[in-house]
């Protein structure tokens, strides 16, 4: 995380941030200073569609047709950049969780 770049050092000895070191067998310890605000606003789903008039439907043959556009996943807005405030942390690492898929969609309902 970018975080690391504010990370103790003789140049940055004010930071809260440990120092990063190779091979450090706590660095993944659990420790309250992990603790951060996880608030997020999430836009997970939205759908938009267009039922056409039926008496333009008429002149068609068609009883119905409606056009319609959905998507999933669609933005979250989070303080904590890098970090997916979406999942759950248990204090260890693991690279087995990747962020929902954003997927856009369309569609054409036809009915005779």
């Amino acid at each position: 995380h970018k975080d690391v770049l504010k990370a103790w050092s003789p140049e940055n000895p004010d930071s809260n941030i440990p120092r990063f070191q190779a091979y450090d067998q706590n660095v993944n310890g659990t420790s309250d200073r992990f603790l951060i605000d996880a608030s997020y606003l999430n836009f997970q789903n939205a759908q938009i569609g267009y039922t056409f008039p039926k008496k333009w439907m008429d002149k068609i043959k068609v009883s119905k047709l409606r056009l319609f556009v959905t998507a999933d996943n669609i933005y979250y807005w989070s303080k904590r950049k890098g970090l997916d405030p979406r999942m759950s942390f248990t204090g260890s690492t693991s690279d087995e969780y990747c962020s929902p898929v954003r997927t856009v969609s369309g569609g054409i309902s036809i009915t005779f």
